[in-house]
């Protein structure tokens, strides 16, 4: 059995070497807490709109984060083009339209005709700029 002294220090040290499993407990809180704080590294943002520039091949997605770390991806077919858009820092909570932020994106072709949607199906609002300052976002 292990002893206890009068040093505060030295009493946490041995009494918590006497709790049997204690280190084994406070092991599985720490991993849990790992595998929850690593599934939040990458969470999906919200697109509000995208700003069509230069003749239809650049593309300003503005989101609903508020100066997030952002990854945006762009799936581009015949007659559609997706967005996605996730967030790389981990903040749980979009802001909604008080704050908001804008990714610049390139696309392989032009956006004619073809419809702009989201991930899950939700067709963009799409505004487009005939004289938009191409060093914007």
């Amino acid at each position: 059995m292990a002893e206890t002294r009068s040093s505060p220090g030295m009493r946490e040290r041995v009494a918590g070497a006497c709790i049997p499993g204690r280190s084994l407990t406070s092991g599985v809180v720490v991993v849990v807490g790992l595998a929850l704080l690593s599934s939040c590294g990458s969470s999906k943002a919200t697109v509000s709109e995208v700003w069509i520039l230069e003749g239809g091949r650049v593309l300003d997605v503005i989101i609903n984060t508020c100066n997030a770390d952002l990854e945006v991806d762009v799936d581009e077919s015949p007659d559609s083009i997706t967005i996605v858009a996730r967030r790389k820092d981990g903040n749980l909570f979009g802001t909604g339209d008080d704050c908001q932020d804008a990714v610049r994106v390139q696309l392989e072709d032009e956006v004619g005709t073809r419809k702009i949607w989201t991930a899950n199906e939700r067709e963009l609002p799409v505004i487009t700029t005939a004289t938009a300052d191409s060093s914007a976002p």
